[in-house]
């Protein structure tokens, strides 16, 4: 349910039936099939980093550091998925 809702929208339904806001992130993890592992998670993001279809900001400003970057994006991707999971939006 909340994948189909991620596509669609900003606002998902846990578990427990109460409605989830979802960010940006959270959407296009849900989006994903399921069967990644969070080291796979990681570098689909570094490639959509590299690609052009994902920007990182700090404080307002683009990001050009690749080590920077990805730290930014491992510590990104370990929020998300905590908060995914927090709110009952994963599934084990």
């Amino acid at each position: 349910m909340a994948r189909l809702q991620a596509a669609v929208g900003s606002v998902g339904t846990d578990l427990r039936h109460e409605g989830v806001t979802l960010s940006d992130l959270d959407r296009q993890m849900l989006l994903l099939d399921g069967s990644r592992s969070p080291g796979t998670l990681l570098e689909q993001l570094i490639d959509w980093k590299t690609r052009g279809l994902l920007r990182i900001h700090s404080e307002g400003q683009p990001v050009a550091s690749e080590d920077s970057g990805q730290q930014m994006l491992r510590t990104a991707l370990d929020r998300c998925l905590a908060g995914l999971a927090n709110g009952a939006l994963l599934m084990g």
